[in-house]
């Protein structure tokens, strides 16, 4: 039988001097599945740590970067991460150390990825082993941790930058991968290389992965678009970066729209890539659009052919 304390069952609590190793973690687990019978109110994950606390088991939190413009998280270099419907959380501190076999296939081929501040970027990350848990550190801050829904052996993981006006230079992300058994691999490195442009308030981009002419569109409230034959709109807004135009390729595979320093106005904006050419590319052209507005970040993922080479990505309203 099972006598409840407050917050916490005398099972664990009366046994902790007890339990050692895999006894400690069954004493845990035991308390929680009997707690529904003891009237007590505590939330399950506060049952959790309070029992690893009695435990001597250290818990780690994650730090949640806060829409509170008081005291915003520093995140450094990378602002988020994501993989479909899984967000990456974001821990202080160094991730995991290498533990057994598992191995993570390079980043990519070498060649240079150009990024910019507000904007993302799409990293295909992939194993030979099934893996659960992708981690993304950037800058000396932190990391991010990104818990799969299952295990897989690839998947495509965004990673969107801090819209803080980065300089024109070299940046470098790693990442590691770990299982469900405890093992991490060893880090990949991606190196960046970053190219200035305009935030603000409101900012548009669209990144792409391959040397092809993607255009970006932006329609405004009023019906003014803006786009590489109408660079800049009465109320502020511009056209700041058109990569690739006419197949003359510079690789840099970026394109941004911003209002930086003008207020943009109120109402609903229309978003879209145009697949001005393939350059003669027979792949599919992937591309990620990315929307700041209103302190919200979304991106949109999607893939430009010649026979869908002109795509609404979305709406958004700015108030």
């Amino acid at each position: 039988m099972i006598i409840c304390k407050r917050g916490f069952a005398a099972t664990v609590s009366d046994r902790k001097t007890k339990a050692s190793g895999a006894a400690k973690l069954a004493a845990v687990f035991t308390a929680i599945a009997f707690m529904s019978g003891c009237g007590g109110s505590s939330e399950p994950e506060d049952i959790v740590d309070n029992a690893l606390e009695q435990l001597g088991i250290p818990v780690v939190e994650p730090v949640i970067a806060s829409d509170d413009p008081v005291a915003p998280v520093n995140t450094g270099l990378i602002s988020g991460v994501t993989s479909g419907s899984a967000v990456g959380e974001y821990y202080q501190g160094q991730p995991p150390q290498t533990v057994g076999t598992l191995v993570l296939d390079p980043l990519n081929d070498g060649s240079n990825v150009f990024i910019i501040a507000g904007g993302s970027t799409e990293l295909n990350v992939v194993s030979a082993a099934l893996f659960s848990n992708v981690y993304v550190k950037s800058d000396n801050n932190g990391y991010f941790l990104l818990a799969l829904p299952e295990a897989i052996q690839s998947t495509s993981v965004v990673v969107s930058f801090s819209a803080d006006a980065l300089a024109a230079g070299q940046r470098q992300v790693d990442v590691t991968v770990g299982d469900a058994e405890g093992n991490v691999s060893g880090s990949q490195s991606l190196a960046l290389q970053s190219v200035e442009v305009g935030t603000g308030e409101v900012q548009v981009s669209v990144s792409w992965d391959k040397p092809t002419d993607v255009d970006l569109w932006l329609t405004e409230p009023d019906g003014t678009r803006i786009y590489y034959a109408a660079s800049n709109s009465g109320s502020g807004g511009s056209l700041d970066l058109d990569s690739n135009a006419a197949c003359f390729i510079d690789n840099v595979n970026n394109e941004n729209i911003t209002y930086d320093g003008v207020t943009a106005p109120s109402g609903e904006y229309v978003v879209a890539v145009d697949y001005f050419s393939n350059c003669s590319v027979a792949e599919p052209t992937n591309y990620i659009v990315t929307v700041r507005a209103d302190g919200v970040t979304n991106t949109y993922s999607g893939q430009l052919t010649p026979t869908n080479d002109f795509v609404e990505v979305t709406r958004f309203q700015v108030r």
